[in-house]
């Protein structure tokens, strides 16, 4: 697959992060480009391999790919479905407006067979295609929270059942429709429960003993919306904080920490212009609250961030990015790709600090230095899978050496406890699990809260009216939660779309909230 970089913003924003230049200010409806890449082929979409099974009487594009649009010369282009050994005409269509086809077919494929694609109109075509006798089915993204019928292609007869890739439960089963016609090798299955935001399913493939990929629940932007460059702010008391929400049109607001001026700066992105080919990220942006000022902080983004402790990791904020990229509304993760950026509080200098990871990094923590943990960082994979070795927590150390800490799948949010009552370990959302994992320094995992739909991000109290129990985003329900050291839980805030990352600022003090689905960042502040 060739990618080509199609737009006249990227290639200049990469230039300037890699030279490390201080963007100093938001233009209005300007958004940071980071390392996002477009693809558009002009030629002709591949044969997606579900639909080029045994039983099948449709043909269709492989979703992810992209062809040439209709009206890229003239009208649509003509596809023909050629028999490669025969040389014969198996099927004609034509393409739809962004390139894809779906050609029916008037006899059943048979295992063997070698298909192709042509496109009569161009003169090019697809590469050749052995029909096989069963492939993994595939659901049909995006998969959005709140639904609870999925669809989704497989091998004509067979049976499917949908899973919760972390509980394992059954959430649904269904048959592949056989019969000739345009819905042949696709299903469609009710399911017992709506999906929630940052949970992952899968499709398997009882009869033939298949399993799908891992489909995450994210509700990704597909489009572009505009950044203001000062935020609209309303305010409300209750229970004796003051709640500011700053609605800036920040894309997918994610992890938040504050720079050495006590402004929160927040991890945000949506899908850049290409529709083709995209990255999440898009980049850092510093909120003022004093003023509701909005500026890009420095051109990379990611899930998570948090300053660095001190000592070897000096004390530059730390981002976490899994190779997360929204291709043509389907989600796909890159788990050997995954990076951490440094970047300066003051000159918003960017370096990596590892690329190439095993896994999908989402979450981070930075352990006490001279604690059981030595100071390392942990490092957490909201995508993992409990079948795959890329599961898990992983530790690095200062010199960027990593390895392996646990295997528990689908974490997200890191926060290592200020001893006392809470002990001296390492807390963990499994939004997937619906509860707060606490881990040992020797790796025990026990289960610390339960019952929650979504949890996220945590972060400990600084005390006074916020005490020093632990804080919880629970995206799934629209809450805050706060819980003490026996588990026991309250609610803090309600009335959020998702809540997400969460930080404290000490003096004055504060509580800063990212709201991932309504793109904005909300403020507690005590009465008195």
């Amino acid at each position: 697959m060739t990618h080509l970089r199609i737009s006249p913003y990227v290639l200049p924003l990469m230039i300037l992060a890699l030279a490390s230049v201080f963007f100093a200010s938001l233009p209005h409806a300007v958004e940071a480009g980071d390392v996002g890449v477009g693809r558009r082929t002009g030629g002709i979409a591949e044969i997606d391999l579900v639909s080029a099974v045994h039983g099948s009487t449709v043909v269709r594009s492989l979703p992810t790919q992209e062809g040439a649009p209709q009206g890229f010369l003239s009208g649509s282009d003509s596809i023909r479905i050629l028999d490669l050994t025969t040389g014969l005409p198996l099927g004609n269509g034509t393409t739809s407006a962004d390139g894809q086809y779906k050609i029916l077919l008037p006899k059943p494929l048979t295992v063997g067979q070698r298909i192709q694609a042509v496109n009569v109109t161009r003169g090019f075509s697809s590469a050749g295609v052995t029909v096989s006798e069963a492939w993994a089915p595939a659901l049909d993204e995006p998969v959005l929270p709140g639904v609870s019928l999925v669809t989704g292609r497989g091998t004509p007869g067979s049976s499917i059942e949908i899973r919760h890739v972390i509980t394992g439960a059954l959430l649904g089963k269904g048959t592949v429709i056989a019969a000739p016609g345009p819905t042949n090798g696709t299903f469609s299955i009710q399911l017992n429960r709506s999906l929630s935001l940052f949970h992952s399913i899968r499709a398997n493939d009882v009869t033939k003993r298949l399993s799908g990929k891992v489909v995450p629940i994210l509700n990704l932007l597909t489009t572009h919306s505009s950044l203001l460059p000062a935020c609209g702010v309303n305010q409300a008391v209750s229970d004796g904080f003051l709640r500011k929400t700053f609605t800036c049109g920040l894309p997918r607001p994610r992890g938040v920490m504050l720079d050495t001026s006590g402004n929160p700066l927040i991890a945000a992105g949506t899908a850049p212009l290409d529709p083709g080919y995209a990255l999440l990220p898009t980049g850092i942006f510093r909120l003022l609250p004093a003023s509701g000022a909005l500026s890009l902080f420095a051109p990379v983004s990611g899930v998570a961030l948090k300053p660095g402790p001190g000592g070897a990791f000096g004390t530059e904020a730390f981002v976490t990015r899994p190779r997360l990229f929204n291709v043509r509304g389907r989600v796909i993760v890159q788990p050997g790709d995954g990076e951490i950026f440094r970047v300066a509080s003051t000159s918003s200098k960017i370096q990596v600090f590892t690329r190439l990871l095993d896994f999908a990094p989402t979450g981070l923590a930075f352990a006490p230095l001279g604690g059981a943990f030595a100071g390392d960082l942990l490092v957490s994979n909201l995508f993992g899978d409990p079948g795959l070795p890329e599961v898990g927590l992983r530790r690095i150390k200062a010199t960027g050496v990593v390895s392996a800490f646990t295997k528990v799948p689908g974490l997200q949010g890191l926060a290592f406890s200020p001893d006392g009552a809470f002990g001296a370990d390492l807390y963990a959302a499994q939004p997937g699990g619906g509860r707060i994992l606490r881990i040992t320094a020797t790796g025990v995992v026990s289960s610390f809260a339960t019952g929650m739909t979504s949890p996220v991000d945590v972060a400990f109290g600084i005390g006074g009216a916020f005490g020093t129990d632990l804080y919880v985003t629970d995206a799934g329900s629209g809450r805050v939660l706060r819980i003490d050291n026996s588990g026991r839980q309250t609610i803090f805030a309600t009335g959020l779309k998702a809540p997400f990352g969460l930080t404290f600022r000490a003096s004055p003090p504060a509580l800063f909230v990212t709201d991932y689905l309504a793109g904005s960042v909300v403020q507690f502040t005590p009465l008195s």
